[in-house]
């Protein structure tokens, strides 16, 4: 960038952070981030963003909460546990990548858990902690699909993989769909194809679709089999083996990223971006005002980077963009509620249909919904867990709803209990058919690394749709962009 550009704090990139969602906004003279729950989105790109511009740039953030965003701890009894984003893939390359770089350690994990899947009525299936007898009881329900299923997920990270080197490459896409293609042009199909349907072509069984594909999508989107194919297949990579965390929380990550990107932090929430198109070089500048600050501008901006849900129905689209010569986003998507509970107790086997005297698995999976209006019921371990000092005595249960469990189902599904703490997130997309996405790109150095999530919600999709709109801005910047529709994508009719 030449020397001569004005770098200001709010313009290069914002991210606009409540309390579950994230929202980045980036302008080049100047960077202003907004972050919402989640944190990747908007933290990863002012770090790419830093990387791409250098010390030129004058990068902003906006976070009215806790850096982070889903990725929250919570304490209970004295410990840090994990209240939202709480597992990552061995496969996550920017994951384990940022753990490396930044010197964080994985976290230790218990014995080998035991997992059950309940109907309601029974278990359907429950695994044993020695391995070869699972697989033994695998094999026996769910036939030959056991190892199509490692097959297929493998195949599937395979083609995943292929972002990471054209992103490296400095690559950009406007376009859901484009991300999709650059990866395997299968997976734009996926974005409007059932993942039930997608598995069935694929030859897997009914009852392998209806047990342990909706236990997967159930604990991972609080959605069924009917949901749609990309985001399916990455709830079923969030089942395999493997799973890790990060020793301390992996909110630590962002805290990191936001630290090294050298963005100044502001404790507050956007009102407004004004778009003024009197500016230098013909590009358009921004204006970004603090809500609860008597309207004051609070900053000039000329990349603008929104990593926060925006779209009408998030129920965190506070924002309003003004002087804009087209709607900023008019795309319709819903939010589905996920309720986090931690309770600290025991459980009560006959609330499962085990005898009094019986032992639960340490997950409970459901793959419909049951009376007791939970989705999964699992051991919880803190974010700082040794096996030399824990104490089962206190052990911990995150609990998965709907809605706020109250104090009768709690005795149901508990024999003792205290709930120390739940948080009703708006955690992720409802995955239904759509027929258009939101873009990268808003208008002209408006940029949504949030997009991403319309594709599938995960951390690792947080940071690909962050480092795509750091290379986005950056190709902006330097008169490369390419033209083309902003606001939505169509979906491809043809491929």
């Amino acid at each position: 960038m030449p020397e001569t550009v004005r770098m200001i704090p709010d313009r290069q990139s914002v991210v606009i952070r409540d309390a579950i969602r994230e929202s980045a906004f980036a302008h080049f003279p100047a960077f202003a981030h907004f972050p919402a729950p989640h944190g990747l989105g908007g933290t990863s790109s002012a770090y790419y963003i830093r990387q791409l511009f250098g010390d030129a740039a004058s990068i902003t953030l906006y976070e009215k909460g806790e850096i982070g965003g889903r990725l929250a701890t919570v304490a209970v009894g004295g410990d840090e546990y994990e209240l939202g984003g709480s597992i990552l893939h061995p496969r996550n390359y920017y994951m384990k990548n940022f753990v490396k770089e930044f010197g964080f350690k994985a976290k230790s994990e218990p014995a080998e858990q035991t997992m059950g899947v309940y109907n309601g009525k029974e278990f359907l299936f429950r695994d044993s902690s020695w391995s070869v007898i699972t697989l033994l009881r695998l094999q026996w329900r769910y036939g030959f699909d056991v190892f199509r299923m490692n097959w297929t997920i493998d195949g599937l990270l395979e083609k995943f993989e292929r972002i990471y080197e054209l992103q490296d490459e400095g690559n950009a896409y406007e376009t859901i769909e484009d991300v999709m293609a650059a990866m395997d042009e299968k997976f734009v199909t996926w974005l409007r194809v059932p993942i039930s349907s997608v598995l069935e072509e694929m030859g897997f069984s009914r009852r392998f679709i209806d047990e342990l594909l909706a236990v997967a999508t159930r604990a991972n989107y609080g959605q069924n089999p009917d949901m749609m194919g990309f985001a399916g297949m990455v709830s079923l990579a969030g089942a395999m083996p493997g799973l890790w965390a990060i020793e301390g929380g992996n909110k630590k990550v962002p805290q990191e990223l936001l630290k090294r990107s050298g963005a100044t932090l502001i404790r507050a929430q956007v009102a407004s971006v004004e778009c003024r198109v009197e500016s230098n070089a013909g590009r358009p500048s921004f204006v970004v005002t603090q809500a609860g600050n008597g309207n004051d501008e609070d900053g000039d901006y000329d990349i603008v980077l929104v990593a926060t849900p925006i779209e009408p129905e998030a129920r965190t689209s506070v924002i309003q963009f003004v002087g804009f010569d087209h709607p900023i986003s008019n795309f319709r998507g819903q939010y589905r509620h996920t309720v986090a509970t931690m309770v600290q107790g025991s459980t009560r086997p006959s609330a499962f249909g085990v005898g009094p005297k019986g032992d639960l698995p340490a997950e409970i999976l459901t793959n419909i919904d049951i009376p007791l209006n939970v989705r999964t019921v699992s051991k919880n371990y803190p974010v700082d867990f040794h096996a030399s000092s824990f104490n089962e005595s206190n052990q911990v249960y995150k609990v998965f709803s709907t809605e706020v469990l109250s104090a009768s189902q709690l005795d149901t599904i508990f024999e003792s209990h205290s709930v120390e703490s739940y948080r009703d997130w708006l955690a992720y997309p409802y995955y239904h058919h759509h027929n258009s996405f939101p873009s990268f790109v808003l208008s002209e150095g408006l940029f949504y690394p949030n997009a991403i999530e319309w594709a599938a919600s995960a951390m690792e999709m947080a940071v690909i749709g962050g480092r795509n709109s750091a290379n986005l801005a950056h190709q902006y910047w330097k008169g490369e962009s390419t033209t083309g529709q902003h606001g939505t994508s169509n979906i491809k009719q043809e491929l």
